[in-house]
């Protein structure tokens, strides 16, 4: 489900709910008053057909009849998350912080958790690793290090191998700034191991790359080349 101003500018996106609820639905403010287009669009051709669309004008104050608290709030945190990544597109790295930080607080509550336990994690691990990604570009590798490590570990708890070997990667990252490039290599490598048994060809490709610069760092410039 996607939200188009009249320039055909993106607003605002969803997929799905959460994983346990597949319907697409956007809690927002619109920006300004004029037209707006909204789009439904599938992944696969069996999507194609009818859809129902409902547009219902709520005052904040009172709660949504279409959805449950969870669900407003479980979408709430995907908007936080998202304007999070368009601060951090523009370098304002303080301002994605304290949006990743209100969108963490969100995941972690006990409504949310209770109703969707497969995205509270999911989504706690997604945005520790955020966090993570934010104090690395504001010099902070002390708290880089504790979230990637953190993001690391609820991934590898529920079972999600692409959030660990980014995770993974992130933690390469970290101390191959710090200078500590033995360490930056095995992280890169258990990444890149990752990887390649899931077959994702173009992170494996960026794991590779990385550590391709370690190495050079290192001074061992024939396995930077390779």
């Amino acid at each position: 489900l996607i939200l188009e101003n009249e320039q055909g500018d993106r607003i605002a996106g969803n997929n799905d709910i959460s994983s346990e609820n597949t319907n697409a639905a956007l809690i927002m403010m619109l920006p300004a008053t004029g037209r707006y287009r909204v789009i439904a669009n599938a992944f696969q051709a069996e999507g194609q057909g009818l859809y129902h669309l409902t547009v219902h004008a709520t005052p904040a104050s009172l709660p949504n009849p279409l959805l449950s608290v969870a669900e407003v709030t479980l979408l709430e945190t995907q908007q936080l998350f998202q304007s999070g990544l368009e601060y951090h597109q523009r370098s304002e790295f303080q301002s994605a912080l304290r949006l990743w930080e209100k969108a963490l607080a969100h995941v972690r509550t006990e409504e949310i958790r209770d109703a969707f336990p497969q995205s509270s994690r999911l989504g706690e691990a997604a945005l520790l690793g955020k966090l993570g990604v934010a104090y690395f570009f504001l010099d902070d590798y002390a708290q880089a290090i504790d979230f990637h490590q953190r993001s690391l570990d609820i991934f590898q708890q529920i079972g999600y191998p692409l959030g660990e070997a980014r995770s993974l990667g992130n933690l390469g990252a970290v101390y191959r700034t710090l200078g500590n490039y033995e360490r930056a290599i095995d992280f890169h490598q258990q990444s890149l191991n990752i990887f390649r048994k899931i077959g994702n060809r173009l992170d494996e490709a960026a794991a590779l790359g990385n550590m391709g610069l370690a190495y050079h760092s290192l001074g061992n410039y024939q396995h930077a080349i390779d």
